[in-house]
């Protein structure tokens, strides 16, 4: 009897030991969801639209220990079909991009995909991510990419590098006739977020390089190879009731056009700035700017947000029309956005935003104007007023409404004064 008593208390104690094991190392399911749904409608002078868009974007993960892998998808679709067909014609397949009767179309993409392996190597805090993921740098860039990123945290901050493919042709660099045959472009970045108390400091440099690029025009000729380098900096925080976020970037580098044998060099820079005061309980007011480099009349590349814009995607800003901010910024149609204007842009103005229980209010006013001049020495934009309310329905889930307003700039630019209003539901969880 005793040895019975001693085999089973060894047989439990191994399956208690082997089951706590097993729980260890079980895989970790996480899952997330965005989702927003809006109508808009519109108009500048004889020029009336509306529509009606829906975006989804669920996303899981699975991790194990030191490994995860993360997915996210996006569905998104306009109501009814708008497809390019001549008005009153049906879509000529499935792939429309509005939604028909059915809903059947084959609109589901994959906007991350990748896999993070934490202390490789065996060595602690050293981290390698790969696959499709996301990149963001204030006023620098805000995209998707293919990516491989290796990351080491030194405790108060991180050390990122990145590869960042842009355009990768053919596998094959060159045929057995000993032609070149691929069009590659790609971006090495290095940022390094410190953070010390409430303020967080991230310089970053990155190199973008693009050979054979056919597609882009530089004085009228076919640009083959352009290399530049962005060098830039964000300081961001709190200090009591101020809160500030600034970012400074200077872009400089060349382009090669083989058709006219001449290299044009690249001098650029961009600064976007936002001060905000806690004014009272639920009440915060700010200033904010945005100024990049147009391009001018001298013979170098000037302009910011042209390159910028063109190569990786440079990130929008906070007005709703001009800047493509609001619905603009999922899905909406931008009627207005003017921030990747080869002329620059010059924005500058203020905001309110009051939360009281479960309502936000959000008030904002910008004057905006490119940084250069036009061929007609026109520059002026308009005067913006942005007004937002959203109110929450359910655990982060809003029920939103917004108005922009922009009145008429100079001639050549903006003749009328525009409006469009939207309104819908948001939630991510």
């Amino acid at each position: 009897m005793k040895k019975f008593l001693v085999v089973l208390m060894a047989l439990l104690f191994a399956t208690g030991a082997f089951a706590q094991e097993a729980e260890k190392k079980a895989a970790e399911f996480k899952y997330g969801f965005f989702g927003i749904a809006y109508g808009v409608m519109g108009a500048q002078d004889d020029l009336e639209y509306d529509y009606t868009h829906i975006r989804v974007r669920p996303m899981f993960s699975l991790g194990n220990e030191n490994v995860k892998g993360v997915v996210r998808l996006e569905i998104d679709q306009d109501y009814g079909f708008v497809n390019g067909a001549a008005a009153g014609d049906p879509p000529a397949n499935n792939d429309a991009v509005g939604a028909d009767l059915g809903t059947d179309n084959k609109v589901a993409e994959v906007k991350w995909a990748y896999m993070d392996v934490n202390n490789i190597f065996d060595v602690q805090n050293l981290s390698l991510s790969m696959g499709l993921k996301a990149y963001f740098f204030p006023l620098v860039m805000d995209n998707d990419a293919a990516m491989t990123q290796a990351a080491f945290d030194f405790g108060m901050g991180k050390a990122i590098l990145s590869y960042i493919k842009i355009n990768e042709e053919d596998y094959i660099e060159n045929t057995a006739a000993d032609k070149e045959t691929t069009t590659d472009a790609q971006v090495y970045a290095l940022d390094v977020p410190i953070k010390a108390g409430a303020i967080t400091v991230r310089p970053g440099v990155m190199f973008l390089q693009a050979e054979d690029l056919y597609e882009v025009e530089v004085q009228g000729e076919a640009a083959t190879e352009i290399q530049a380098t962005n060098v830039a900096i964000n300081v961001n925080g709190e200090m009591g009731a101020l809160g500030f976020d600034l970012t400074a970037a200077y872009l400089t580098g060349s382009v090669l056009v083989t058709s006219i044998d001449e290299e044009i060099d690249i001098a650029a820079y961009g600064v976007d700035a936002e001060v905000t005061f806690k004014a009272a309980e639920g009440i915060k007011v700010g200033l904010f700017g945005t100024y990049t480099t147009g391009q001018d009349t001298s013979d170098d590349i000037t302009a910011y947000n042209g390159v910028m814009d063109l190569l990786v995607g440079a990130p929008d800003g906070r007005l709703f029309l001009v800047e493509a901010n609001g619905v603009a910024a999922n899905g909406g149609h931008t009627m207005y956005d003017q921030t990747d204007a080869v002329l620059g842009q010059m924005n500058f103005g203020l905001m309110v935003e009051a939360v009281m229980g479960k309502a936000t209010i959000l008030a904002q006013y910008g004057y905006c104007s490119f940084a250069e001049d036009n061929a007609a020495d026109e520059a002026f934009i308009g005067h913006e007023v942005d007004l937002g309310f959203s109110y929450a329905v359910a655990p982060s889930t809003t029920f939103f409404v917004e108005l922009g307003y922009l009145t008429a700039g100079d001639d050549s630019i903006n003749e009328e004064a525009a409006y469009e209003a939207a309104f819908g539901l948001k939630t991510n969880i």
